[in-house]
């Protein structure tokens, strides 16, 4: 089989880490990578946009690593046009497929799941960051991805999609 590299882009609270963990107990040879686990492990500055560029960054590093030593990748993150032409030549470069996929949902839906999980999680709920990354999503093409409603489908739904595209 082809080397792979899926993308799971969405907006906050679509599904993107639910399905990843998913994928990762059923794919051998793949690394997982996260654009707000990366965020995490960096030093933060003033900007949560100039920490994006800069995990985005350590992904695609780790991923040329990752080709090169003849494995898969899975990358959990929303992504814009910058960033989805940097993995389209990182994928191109290496002979590797890239699978697309954007979860979604309704706008109440989401705002629902990650009001929910930042209570749990005992964070304030931040409804202006919320509603700027919903509306960038938005606002995205999506030609070459496969489209999946995470509001009408269980993750085991989800995943099966996804991994029915691998084989």
């Amino acid at each position: 089989m082809k080397k792979y590299l899926i993308l799971l882009d969405g907006p906050k609270g679509s599904g993107k880490s639910t399905l990843s963990g998913l994928l990762k107990q059923n794919l051998s040879n793949t690394e997982f990578f996260s654009l707000d686990g990366e965020r995490k492990l960096l030093e933060r500055t003033d900007s949560i946009d100039n920490d994006n560029k800069r995990a985005f960054q350590v992904i695609t590093k780790k991923l040329k690593d990752v080709f090169e030593q003849n494995k898969n990748a899975v990358i959990d993150s929303g992504i814009s046009e910058e960033r989805l032409k940097t993995l389209e030549m990182i994928s191109n470069k290496y002979d590797v497929h890239f699978h697309k996929f954007s979860l979604i949902a309704p706008y109440d839906v989401l705002h629902s799941r990650v009001k929910e999980r930042d209570e749990s999680k005992g964070r304030d709920f931040d409804k202006n960051r919320f509603d700027y990354t919903f509306k960038a999503q938005q606002s995205k093409s999506f030609d070459d991805f496969c489209i999946i409603d995470s509001s009408k489908l269980s993750p085991q739904e989800m995943f099966e999609i996804v991994y029915s595209k691998l084989c």
